[in-house]
């Protein structure tokens, strides 16, 4: 443990000390940080490391998305019309039915659509988006804080499944992206307040265990968030959550809209070779992600590992990854 500690390090703590730099791997240069014009560029040529810098890109915060909302029927009740661009409401207004995340105005529009669902109207999150790591890096903190979140019990089940799946080399990143998505889970209930929907039947639990990893998930995800949504309180009285189903998966956003649930599906903007950065936050998120998604990059000289053997719940919660 000693050593441990000796040789950790939060990326936060690192980025600072450095000018321009290049991120590299075995195969070579990975990713460049140009400090000059706040950027970080793709450099491999090699395409299942292009494929995994993109991806930890956009965990890390740089990627731009849009939000999409369709109205369950129970807020249809307060709308005369809709369409591909714009929802009625019966007081007159027209909000939009999409928006960018990075608009100053996505909080207020966020407030807006959960409202018509219903008074303090929770987000569902859907695997995809904690695996992706949105509510951290994506999306602005302090709307999140305007608008309850919820994590279905079997979302998590979800996570565990593909950390225990087979071991083989292939599988190795997902089991290595499963504990990173499980400390995403930490800093949702720690600081956004998010809340774990109710426990499962042991019926429930027992059907979900014979069936995980068959590609049933989604369906069970969302028949957890229909219970919740409307489900039978003491004596047989129905009680109503009004909710949002958050996902950036399409068809899961589609099947749910067509399961009457209110969505939110975020999608991502275009791809692209160069992104600009706000601060070194997002440069160190982007180290950590690629120490642990890769399981080692280096820096000049110096390599980062992300995960090891005894790492604690601690070192994750502060980000710690280890220099060699």
């Amino acid at each position: 443990m000693a050593e441990i500690l000796e040789k950790q390090v939060m990326a936060k703590e690192i980025v600072p000390q450095l000018g321009n730099f290049t991120i590299t791997t075995s195969k070579g240069p990975l990713i460049e940080v140009y400090r000059p014009t706040l950027s970080v560029i793709v450099k491999t040529t090699d395409e299942n490391e292009r494929r995994q810098a993109q991806d930890s890109i956009e965990r890390a915060g740089f990627r731009e998305i849009y939000a999409q909302y369709t109205p369950s029927s129970f807020a249809r009740e307060g709308i005369t019309s809709y369409n591909a661009a714009y929802i009625k409401t019966k007081s007159g207004k027209d909000v939009p039915r999409i928006t960018d995340v990075n608009s100053a105005t996505f909080g207020d529009w966020l407030k807006e659509v959960a409202l018509l669902e219903g008074k303090d109207a929770a987000m569902v999150l859907d695997t995809n988006i904690i695996m992706r790591h949105y509510m951290r890096n994506l999306l602005p903190r302090e709307p999140l804080k305007n608008v309850p979140l919820r994590i279905p019990r079997i979302v998590l089940l979800e996570i565990e499944r593909i950390y225990n799946s087979d071991s083989k080399e292939k599988e190795v990143q997902k089991r290595r992206l499963a504990l990173y998505a499980a400390r995403e889970n930490i800093f949702l209930m720690t600081e956004l307040g998010a809340q774990l929907l109710p426990e499962l039947d042991k019926a429930t639990l027992e059907a979900f265990s014979r069936i995980a990893g068959e590609r049933f998930s989604d369906a069970w995800i969302r028949r957890e968030t229909r219970e919740y949504l409307s489900q039978y309180g003491g004596r047989g009285v129905r009680i109503f959550h009004p909710l949002l189903f958050a996902t950036c998966d399409l068809m899961n956003a589609l099947t749910a809209s067509a399961e009457n649930l209110g969505v939110l599906y975020f999608s991502r903007k275009e791809e692209k070779e160069s992104y600009a950065y706000v601060d070194v936050t997002q440069v160190a998120e982007l180290i950590i992600d690629l120490a642990i998604s890769m399981g080692k990059v280096s820096i000049g000289p110096v390599t980062y590992e992300g995960l090891w053997q005894g790492k604690t719940i601690g070192q994750w919660e502060t980000d710690c990854i280890r220099r060699f």
